[in-house]
């Protein structure tokens, strides 16, 4: 669309969609929150949030409590006070459910008990969301990545973990040829797991590929990839720590799960077509895609740098680069020829002295925008950065116009209780 009223190629990624899409789930998740309090046309937002009151303390203590062990980074804190908000709320709307003010522990536990499984579903589905928030936000903030020339024996530092290469043996497969590492992984002297990442090499196809060692841990994977010798009886490695991995598939399977219990549920089944279940396994088969699949390997030993810190910096810079003839990849996640050429252009501008804006406007000037995955603010991409905002706006205004018209009916006051009663009661007769 842009193309064609611009005459401009534009690409997007993973920065546009975090500065874009991020800050809406935000505001929908803290909305899932609010949502079920809510009665239908009858709907007064601002009672609900003081009946929130309490899941807001909670989230303050929560929110401190992180904040005290480490937990200090902006958007990483924000998301993670998102999460404990709506599992927060959603527990609170359990509570009102079941009754527990009014009917007591034993009365409570007893219509918690009876809910019918459309409620059920609901908690679940809420709470699984609230996991793959919290996921999702230490992933965003807190990943760890590091590439180097590693010889054997010469541990490296990964998030508090110390990666051990200690040998690489060659075998041979079916139709391929493999390199097999065996890197021992520890924290503060004990060892964590045993990886053995592979690098193998199909001569028919004439194409490398990598399979990573993968240590699932309660609060995150631990990544190991296995690059090129470096000619000097060291490799390559490539090392990832993804905290809140598990998070991500805790909150899918409970998300699911909720879906499963919703659809059993005979009021709503009645007179209604059988639902299918192929959506439900459709996003967790996708989710296990996209949070499984191993990190692709594009770095040659002979073009990092010596130094450690403009490495670095040539990394931090590749990663918003576009492979010019891939599916959306950046540079260094890319096997193509073309992005190895403009990684070492890359590392050429660092060593000639350049900064980092300097390189990306050098590389910008000779491919134009469609090279960089977060378009530029400009005239030509306006539509891009503002339309999130523009639907954000109206979805804002029209939530206040619909609880600004609803008017909630006033509490009925003890003679009418009364007389309330008495007519049940007569009609019970």
């Amino acid at each position: 669309f842009l193309e064609v009223l611009s005459g401009e190629k534009i690409t997007v990624g993973a920065p546009y969609f975090n500065q874009t899409f991020l800050p809406v789930f935000a505001i929908v998740a803290f909305a899932a929150a609010i949502g079920p309090f809510l009665s239908w046309k009858r709907a007064d937002a601002w009672s609900v949030l003081r009946r929130l009151r309490t899941t807001a303390v909670l989230t303050l203590l929560g929110t401190a409590a992180l904040y005290y062990f480490g937990w200090r980074q902006f958007l990483g804190l924000a998301g993670l006070s998102l999460a404990l908000w709506l599992f927060f709320a959603t527990m609170a709307d359990l509570f009102n459910r079941a009754g527990f003010k009014k009917a007591g522990l034993a009365g409570g536990l007893r219509r918690l008990i009876g809910l019918p499984a459309s409620a059920w579903g609901l908690v679940l589905g809420h709470s699984g969301l609230a996991f793959v928030v919290a996921g999702v936000s230490t992933l965003s903030v807190w990943q760890v990545e590091v590439i180097q020339n590693q010889q054997p024996g010469a541990p490296v530092a990964v998030a508090g973990y110390e990666f051990n290469l200690f040998d690489v043996t060659n075998t041979r497969g079916e139709n391929y040829q493999t390199s097999i590492a065996t890197i021992e992984v520890s924290k503060d002297g004990k060892v964590v797991a045993l990886l053995f990442p592979e690098r193998r090499w199909y001569p028919v196809e004439r194409q490398p590929t990598t399979e990573a060692g993968i240590k699932t841990l309660w609060h995150g994977d631990l990544y190991a990839v296995l690059g090129d010798p470096n000619g000097m009886g060291g490799w390559v490695t490539r090392y990832y720590y993804n905290p809140g991995v598990a998070w991500m598939w805790l909150g899918a399977l409970i998300m699911s799960l909720g879906g499963v219990i919703s659809v059993v549920d005979r009021r709503l089944r009645v007179g209604a077509p059988k639902r299918s279940l192929r959506p439900i396994a459709a996003a967790t088969v996708l989710l296990a895609m996209v949070v499984a699949a191993a990190p692709t390997w594009a770095i040659d030993p002979d073009e990092m740098l010596s130094d450690p810190a403009a490495e670095a910096r040539a990394q931090e810079i590749g990663k918003q680069l576009r492979c010019l003839v891939c599916q959306n990849q950046s540079i260094f996640d890319s096997n193509a020829d073309l992005a190895k050429e403009l990684r070492i252009v890359v590392r050429e501008r660092i060593e000639a002295g350049d900064s980092n804006d300097q390189a990306m406007a050098y590389i910008r000037g000779k491919y134009g925008d469609y090279v960089l995955l977060q378009p530029p603010f400009q005239t030509s991409t306006l539509i891009l950065w503002l339309m999130p905002i523009f639907l954000l706006a109206v979805s804002v205004l029209a939530a206040a116009r619909y609880t600004r018209g609803q008017k909630p009916k006033p509490e009925m006051d003890d003679k009418e209780r009364d007389e309330a009663r008495r007519l049940l009661q007569e009609s019970g007769k």
